[in-house]
């Protein structure tokens, strides 16, 4: 019998993983690749920006913006046939909005064309839909940091969640109307809501304190009293606290010791 050898390389030997130390170097790896460094104030700031930040989550009363409103809207499609002599679909919000009787003659040709009458929320309807949300928010464990509740639309500003921002808004919504036909207040075959709303990523937290100054300032525009709910906490500027509190107190210092003014 004859051998026969072929020369074969050198084996690479097969190193032992640890499996739960693998694990923790791709979770450790997966947290510091969504880490952005931010230079404000003359500080460097490290904060997760897909972790922690909130959606403005945003939605109308049945009738109150339609598919084809002349201001411009997130649908895609116009479903009913009444509704496409209105005028043409603009995907997103105009950027040169129309003035205010054309809005309001858009709004008339509208109403006239719609299945079910268009109403606004009286102070029982949106006392229950508080009631609603506070129950959602505390069943889902939301966090909620603004909210308000208007005649014919709803501003939210809750922090992200597992939940996809569709997802809480359909949440939102679905106990809402169910609290408002469980009520009384609402008629079985009336519609509540105008769709299903539409979501702003908010990715820094200067934008989240500017979009909560909006959200309170809505209800006050109109002659509202403030609206204050139990589900509602306040912001604490996650996740830069400190940048937050040391622009507060460099305004107080400039407040204090004004720049002297320019010969």
């Amino acid at each position: 019998m004859v051998w026969k050898l072929t020369p074969v390389g050198p084996r690479r030997r097969k190193r032992k993983q640890n499996a739960p130390l693998a694990a923790s170097r791709i979770r450790w790896r997966k947290q510091w690749s969504s880490l952005i460094l931010h230079r404000t104030w003359g500080i460097k700031i490290l904060w997760r920006a897909h972790s922690s930040l909130p959606y403005h989550l945003i939605w109308t009363i049945y009738g109150y913006w339609l598919p084809n409103d002349v201001r411009g809207s997130s649908s895609k499609t116009i479903r009913k046939d009444l509704l496409k002599d209105l005028g043409e679909l603009h995907r997103g919000r105009k950027k040169i909005q129309p003035l205010r009787h054309d809005l309001l003659k858009f709004f008339d040709n509208a109403r006239e064309r719609l299945e079910f009458a268009v109403r606004e929320f009286s102070a029982a309807e949106i006392a229950c839909i508080a009631k609603a949300f506070g129950g959602t928010i505390n069943a889902c464990r939301y966090t909620c940091w603004a909210c308000a509740i208007m005649p014919d639309h709803v501003h939210l500003i809750i922090r992200k969640h597992k939940h996809t921002a569709e997802l809480m808004l359909a949440n939102l919504q679905r106990e809402s109307h169910l609290a408002l036909r469980e009520a009384g207040l609402f008629d079985v075959q009336h519609p509540v809501w105008g769709g299903p709303g539409w979501s702003v990523f908010l990715d820094h937290p200067d934008d989240v304190w500017r979009t909560i100054e909006y959200v309170e300032k809505n209800p006050l525009e109109i002659g509202l009293p403030k609206q204050v709910y139990f589900f509602v906490k306040p912001y604490d500027n996650w996740p830069s606290r400190t940048h937050r509190c040391q622009h507060a107190q460099l305004k107080l210092i400039r407040a204090a010791d004004p720049a002297p003014e320019d010969a």
